[in-house]
C-alpha cells in the first residue's frame, strides 16, 4: 500500500497518511506474511522514497533506507548524493550532538566526494560539499569548493547564496 500511496500525485496526502500510520517509512498496511521476508523495493522506488523523506525533513528514515541499499551494493551517484543530503540535513535541521554530528558530516563529505569523483561537473554536489565543509568550520575547503562552483554559470540567486557563505567565512576570521 505504501508504494501506491507514494506514487500519488498528491505527495502531501501520501506523506500525511504514511507518517500518521506510525511514522515509519517501512510501515505497510497489509504487512508481509509472517514467514516471508519483506520484498526489497527497486532502487528507483527507493530513491523516490528517500528524496521524499529528505524533502519533508525525515532524515533518519531516509538515512535508514539509503544505508540499507548501500550495504546491499547499490552505490550510484544519485544514492550517494541523496545520502549526503540526508546526513547534512539531519545536522542542519535537528539537534545532533557529538560524536553523531561529526559522523554525519563525515558521511556527507564522503558521499559528495564520491559523487564528484564520478561526475566532476555536478555543481550542485560541489555546493553541497562546500556547505558541509562550512558546517565543519573547514573554511579553506569550503571556500575552495564554493569558488570552484562560482566559476560555473549559476543562477544569480545561487551565486548570491554562495557569496553569503563566503562573507560569513570572512566574518569568522575576525
Amino acid at each position: 500500500m505504501l508504494n501506491r500511496l507514494l506514487r500519488l500525485p498528491l505527495r502531501t496526502l501520501a506523506c500525511a497518511l504514511l507518517f500518521a500510520a506510525g511514522g515509519r517509512a517501512d510501515a505497510h498496511a497489509d504487512g508481509p506474511e509472517p514467514d516471508q521476508p519483506a520484498p526489497r523495493p527497486a532502487i528507483a522506488e527507493t530513491m523516490e522514497n528517500a528524496r521524499l523523506l529528505v524533502s519533508i525533513g525525515h532524515f533518519d528514515e531516509a538515512l535508514s533506507l539509503l544505508r540499507t541499499h548501500r550495504k546491499a551494493g547499490a552505490a550510484d551517484t544519485e544514492l550517494l548524493f541523496v545520502l549526503g543530503l540526508a546526513s547534512a540535513g539531519k545536522v542542519q535541521h535537528g539537534p545532533v550532538v557529538e560524536p553523531e554530528r561529526q559522523a554525519l558530516l563525515d558521511e556527507a563529505v564522503a558521499a559528495f566526494r564520491k559523487v564528484l569523483a564520478a561526475r566532476p561537473e555536478y555543481v550542485r554536489a560541489r555546493i553541497e560539499l562546500a556547505t558541509v565543509f562550512f558546517l565543519m568550520e573547514d573554511d579553506r575547503l569550503a571556500r575552495k569548493h564554493f569558488e570552484q562552483a562560482l566559476a560555473d554559470e549559476l543562477p544569480s540567486w545561487v551565486a548570491e547564496h554562495i557569496r553569503l557563505f563566503l562573507a560569513k567565512m570572512d566574518a569568522r576570521k575576525r
